[in-house]
């Protein structure tokens, strides 16, 4: 018999390969069509075992009054969510007098800074020196991590004190929200950049 006799399809019971075909998904009665399609996924519901929520644990690592600047609303909003918990780990240029001692404003602006980090700044800007001072910002990132046990740690820029908290927190298996990577300058500013992404 011809080929594909019997089967459903054009006439004489032949199979029509260019017939279209539909395929059928069912869908809720009332359902629009394309809810599901433009639908977001479910948000994550953080509870513990009793059934209480669990508060998520953001660091932010500061170094500089302009960092600080930049982010400020963003740390205000986050400190103002019931299910978060912020903390602000500050070292660098906001532990300087020469500064103006700008951990102060961070404080004043309502906001917890739950570490400081001193580095010495005394020495000539040189690249020893800089490796040095990150070597030691890596340190206290440790220590305080490790107290603090975040969720999260949050980077802004391309600066040593963003890098020391990116290795630690590495290393540590905390993940990172590295934003505002910063402008390409062809300095060590832009390795490192590439280094904490």
């Amino acid at each position: 018999g011809a080929r594909g006799a019997g089967r459903p399809g054009a006439a004489g019971g032949g199979y029509d390969a260019a017939a279209p075909r539909h395929r059928h998904r069912s869908r809720r009665v009332g359902e629009d069509p394309g809810a599901r399609a433009n639908a977001r996924p479910p948000r994550r519901n953080h509870t513990a075992m009793d059934g209480s929520r669990l508060m998520r644990h953001v660091c932010y690592v500061s170094g500089t009054r302009a960092d600080f600047g930049l982010m400020q609303r963003t740390l205000e909003a986050v400190h103002a969510v019931a299910d978060l918990r912020l903390s602000i780990v500050a070292t660098g240029m906001h532990l300087d007098e020469r500064y103006g001692l700008t951990v102060i404003d961070m404080e004043a602006a309502g906001l917890p800074v739950a570490a400081t980090i001193p580095v010495d700044r005394t020495a000539d800007p040189t690249g020893s020196a800089m490796a040095r001072g990150i070597s030691s910002m890596l340190a206290g990132m440790i220590d305080a991590f490790e107290r603090l046990r975040p969720d999260l740690v949050l980077l802004l820029g391309d600066r040593g004190e963003m890098l020391a908290g990116a290795i630690a927190a590495l290393h540590m298996n905390i993940p990172i929200a590295h934003v505002h990577g910063g402008e390409r300058s062809g300095t060590i500013d832009e390795s490192v950049r590439h280094a904490i992404s």
